[in-house]
């Protein structure tokens, strides 16, 4: 329903640490080495789980005596590839367990708080929570605030109480609030909705097997069995917690495709879902795997090149009214290259290399640009290095001016990552128009 395997060939969610508030997830194995109170279940077994917490217990084992946690981890980043059960839709992501609900499935609004705080502070770059109440909570309004405020996507169920009422924390301002789609693309007849919510997704509807397949059309993942953690399956779900997580998978592909700001991360998921009409229903519509990581993905590729291009032109056009020290000739085939890498056009149209490739590019050729710089006197490697600074300078350009990354070394989103990023725009061209002059 939401075209996954078209979105793995663009984005695969490689490096995204999405944290999942919930009952909790058994990672096996704890961070001194101990092991967890129960097993990791099969599916989950090459995905990478990193240090969470259990705030119910006040310890460092999250284990999942519920279920309800690892069949929404597996949603997100169930291991593929494996020859067993099914795909996560963001496999290459990574799973902070968070555990802020009992093995009965109840919690306390100050533990909910401090997981989401717990996340923003140790890495996380999505949060998911399929969990909600009805009522208003200033310490849980503000934990949000705080998550977005430095960078992370907040994605929340809108609730199962099939009415028009988006429960909270889906109805704060920050977070990005999902009804349910069954399994005929309609409105689940579970699913709450209402003027706050913002995207749809599938959830399931375990009544009904409408593809024949002899199982009940919920979500399917591999988990515990309720009631015995010591045991294992693959049972279907359904709920807004269940398609929560979908929404939280795909964006952690359009970040790793290269769009790290919150804002942005939402803006595209909603402008590429598919309209189904009623907006307090659907809000934007039905989630779209693929076109949201190719929007992600290829329109800043583009849009840096593009970029990277003028910088290149304008400084050559420069040089060669001043001395022509670099003849068309030898700039057409050297510069082009270094500008199409420098921009990280190449890494995002390249089948199965992650586009944020480019983004980690942007800091190591911008930590070489002196070295670089020295060799601007080897004639033969003018053209190249000046291509490269200005397929850089595209590249944090462009990004710049569309607000589009959080830089991670840059604390919070927003102003000062666009400081940082236009700063390191001016730099590379400066260097680059350096280099063709020399």
């Amino acid at each position: 329903m939401v075209r996954a395997e078209e979105a793995w060939g663009t984005a695969r969610g490689n490096g995204v640490v999405v944290a999942v508030i919930d009952t909790g997830v058994s990672p096996g194995l704890l961070a001194k080495g101990d092991k967890s109170r129960w097993r990791r279940v099969p599916d989950l077994k090459e995905t990478e789980i990193v240090g969470g917490y259990n705030f119910v217990d006040g310890n460092a084992d999250p284990s999942d005596g519920n279920g309800h946690g690892t069949h929404v981890a597996g949603t997100i980043a169930q291991s593929t590839n494996n020859a067993l059960g099914v795909a996560g839709l963001a496999h290459g992501a990574k799973v902070m367990p968070i555990k802020v609900l009992s093995d009965r499935g109840s919690g306390t609004v100050a533990d909910i708080a401090n997981g989401i705080r717990f996340a923003a502070d140790h890495g996380a770059r999505v949060i998911n929570m399929s969990l909600g109440g009805g009522l208003y909570s200033s310490t849980l309004a503000r934990a949000v605030k705080y998550a977005h405020d430095k960078g992370v996507t907040v994605v929340c169920a809108a609730g199962n109480g099939g009415r028009e009422k988006v429960e909270y924390p889906a109805a704060y301002d920050g977070c990005v609030a999902v009804s349910a789609l069954g399994p005929d693309g309609k409105l689940a007849f579970y699913s709450s909705y209402g003027k706050e919510l913002d995207i749809a997704a599938p959830g399931g509807d375990t009544r009904v097997d409408l593809n024949k397949d002899g199982l009940p059309d919920g979500v399917l993942q591999d988990t515990i069995a309720r009631g015995d953690p010591t045991k294992h399956g693959f049972f279907p779900f359904q709920g807004t917690s269940m398609a929560t997580p979908h929404v939280a998978a795909v964006a952690a592909l359009v970040i790793s495709a290269g769009v790290t700001d919150p804002d942005r991360v939402e803006q595209i998921l909603e402008s590429t879902a598919k309209d189904l009409g009623d907006k307090t229903r659907y809000g934007a519509g039905a989630l779209d795997a693929a076109a949201a990581t190719k929007k992600a993905s290829r329109d800043h590729a583009a849009g840096g090149l593009l970029a990277a291009a003028a910088f290149a032109g304008l400084a050559i056009t420069r040089a060669r009214r001043r001395d022509g020290l670099l003849s068309t000739a030898a700039v057409t085939p050297g510069m082009a290259l270094g500008v199409v890498l420098g921009s990280g056009a190449l890494l995002t149209f390249l089948p199965g290399v992650p586009a944020w490739s480019g983004l980690l590019a942007l800091f190591a050729l911008a930590g070489a640009f002196v070295p670089f710089g020295f060799l601007g006197g080897v004639r033969a490697l003018q053209p190249t290095l000046a291509g490269l600074s200005f397929g850089v300078a595209g590249f944090a350009g462009i990004r710049a001016l569309l607000g589009s990354v959080d830089v991670a070394l840059v604390p919070g989103h927003g102003a000062l990552d666009l400081a940082f990023l236009a700063m390191t725009a001016v730099f590379a061209a400066t260097l680059g128009a350096l280099t063709v002059r020399r």
